[in-house]
């Protein structure tokens, strides 16, 4: 451990959460990555695609915080329960499972954030990106857990119906549906819409959020105007999926995977240059 000393003065508590975060981020990333030096053939096909193991969304959301905080420094000494809260997170971050380290670093950036309390704008943006990017993963999981039913069940029917629209014959039953050359797609949690929206509103939020606050009004509505565009590119990808066994091996195997991707990213960035030009500072 660090001498006291180390942190003692009005720079301290600055020092302190980086070292902190790195600790969260070196172990939430060490076992995706540990995963893929075992099997490196195997991607999602979708938002979040692994690079080497790790979700190159997370990662840029990581790295973003992590440089909006070197880049707004702040003067703040701290005290004996940051000590404590450093210590047990540091603790947390020994233990060998991702989701306790981002269990951690949620709560050190939630901690960080209550403690500068609007004194400094630009630290604080760079915890809430951090606080954004631990609580992703745990959310859509217990979202999925608790609601992945629903979510493939939907977007089975919307792509069904999306093919109903152009004169196919297609028949829904949960959440596969089929045409009438008897081409049947599964809808899975990998393909489910919900999780190219959680990567993508983290991406969105996390550059938005660093050319300043806004009010909450604009993050619900272009949130959620993100979020159903985002949807309805997912949907034409699994119905145009829906076709024929060529469609589906392009769209889901070949350059199609990679075409969609390109786009899923172009309308996220897009959105985020709207966003940045007409929205006003909170």
């Amino acid at each position: 451990m660090m001498p006291a000393s180390n942190f003692d003065d009005n720079a301290g508590f600055a020092r302190l959460s980086l070292l902190v975060i790195a600790g969260c981020l070196l172990n939430g990333f060490a076992k995706p990555f540990l995963a893929w030096l075992t099997a490196p053939d195997i991607v999602d096909q979708n938002l979040g695609q692994h690079l080497f193991g790790i979700q190159p969304v997370t990662l840029f959301a990581a790295l973003l915080g992590l440089w909006q905080l070197l880049k707004s420094p702040f003067a703040l000494k701290p005290s004996r329960a940051d000590l404590w809260v450093a210590i047990i997170v540091m603790a947390l971050c020994l233990l060998p499972f991702a989701r306790t380290a981002w269990f951690a670093l949620a709560l050190f950036s939630g901690w960080a954030c209550f403690r500068l309390k609007g004194n400094a704008q630009g630290s604080e943006t760079g915890y809430v990106i951090l606080l954004a990017v631990s609580l992703r993963d745990p959310i859509s999981v217990a979202m999925l857990d608790l609601f992945s039913d629903g979510f493939l069940t939907f977007d089975a029917w919307a792509s069904g119906s999306l093919l109903n629209l152009f004169g196919d014959t297609i028949t829904v039953q949960s959440n596969m549906f089929s045409n009438s050359d008897g081409h049947s797609v599964y809808v899975l949690t990998g393909c489910a819409s919900f999780k190219d929206i959680s990567f993508g509103l983290l991406i969105w939020f996390s550059v938005i959020r660093t050319s300043g606050s806004r009010p909450l009004s604009f993050w619900f509505s272009c949130g959620a105007a993100l979020a159903l565009c985002l949807m309805f590119i997912n949907i034409v990808r699994l119905a145009l999926m829906g076709l024929s066994p060529a469609h589906y091996s392009f769209i889901h195997d070949g350059t199609g995977a990679q075409i969609f991707q390109g786009l899923l990213i172009t309308i996220i960035f897009l959105w985020i240059l709207i966003g940045n030009r007409h929205a006003k500072p909170a």
